[in-house]
């Protein structure tokens, strides 16, 4: 199960690229990591923070590599290309992979 968070943000923000980070790193703590995986999006003073949360803290975030395209595994690079920062660290026996999102 995935528990989700939303805040409300004043400043613009790219709805789009917002989702899409989301949907990437949700989409592949629930595909790699362990449960319970959970999701804070959380309001900044220039844009948001996705932080995907799970128990997988010996499997870092890792991308494809030479797998086909259509075999899926780009999630990563197009996070890495979408937002100004992100990464990923373990606190209190949980993995955090986060991005941070601009606002528009």
């Amino acid at each position: 199960m995935v528990h989700t968070r939303w805040l409300r943000h004043r400043a613009p923000v790219d709805v789009d690229g917002l989702l899409l980070v989301y949907e990437e790193l949700t989409s592949n703590g629930l595909r790699h990591g362990r449960s319970p995986v959970h999701v804070r999006v959380t309001a900044t003073g220039g844009g948001w923070l996705v932080d995907v949360i799970d128990a997988a803290v010996e499997q870092p975030p890792a991308t494809a590599g030479d797998r086909d395209p259509a075999d899926g595994g780009l999630g990563l690079p197009l996070v890495a290309r979408l937002c100004r920062a992100h990464g990923w660290t373990v606190e209190d026996g949980r993995k955090h992979v986060w991005a941070r999102v601009q606002a528009a």
